[in-house]
């Protein structure tokens, strides 16, 4: 009967969360697709039909959602931020629910639950600092090169 009523909710949350994805206007895009627009170049009428697209998503898209977006976009996290929160959500209630179903104390559940939360924004701001990080060194050595190369009477 436990193992019913926990099944049964896993369901019923996955199917809220799809929902409420699918209802904020989500279409989903699939990776190969994404991957082959990383890979391959756009001519400048395809990039600004893009663009066009781009802005009337941005439009449609929450507050929360825009800054979700921005924050996976400068960690160089190639997810929508849809997918980002489903990815979450999903980490969050999947492991509490199979540590319920196991049969752990209500305090461990709560842990569980409380670590699947933590975890995910963490290691998007991990990943964020050691892109900046590399940034900053990156950036030293190129005002370098640039004033070098200037001083040398090289042009841009």
């Amino acid at each position: 009967m436990v193992i019913g009523i926990a099944v049964l909710s896993a369901v019923f949350i996955f199917c809220f969360f799809y929902i409420l994805f699918y209802r904020l206007g989500i279409k989903r895009i699939r990776v190969d697709d994404r991957i082959s627009k990383l890979i391959t170049k756009e001519s400048e009428v395809e990039k600004a039909d893009k663009g066009k697209e781009k802005k009337r998503r941005d439009k449609r898209k929450s507050g929360f959602a825009k800054k979700m977006a921005a924050e996976l976009e400068s960690a160089g996290i190639l997810l929508k931020a849809e997918e980002y929160l489903l990815i979450w959500a999903a980490s969050t209630i999947v492991p509490s629910l199979l540590f319920y179903i196991v049969g752990g104390q209500l305090l461990s559940v709560v842990a569980v639950l409380l670590v699947g939360l933590i975890i995910p924004p963490f290691l998007v701001a991990r990943s964020k600092r050691k892109r900046m990080k590399k940034f900053e060194k990156q950036l030293a050595d190129s005002i370098v090169l640039i004033s070098n190369s200037l001083r040398a009477g090289f042009t841009f």
